[in-house]
């Protein structure tokens, strides 16, 4: 990873959800870093939807 480079892994049981989490993150100056996962639980039914975000801090060397 880039140097000053945050690192945020977003989490949701919906689809509207992570979507809020995902546009409140670009709203903060993160990206996407990759696809969006998403994990079935047949035991108790329910999806958990991940997404990976990176937030760059650019820097000027001195």
């Amino acid at each position: 990873m880039t140097p000053g480079a945050q690192y945020k892994i977003l989490t949701g049981e919906a689809v509207l959800e992570i979507e809020q989490r995902v546009n409140e993150a670009f709203a903060n100056g993160r990206m996407p870093q990759g696809g969006l996962s998403v994990i079935y639980n047949s035991s108790t039914k329910t999806f958990s939807f991940f997404q990976a975000m990176v937030k760059v801090q650019m820097g000027v060397d001195a």
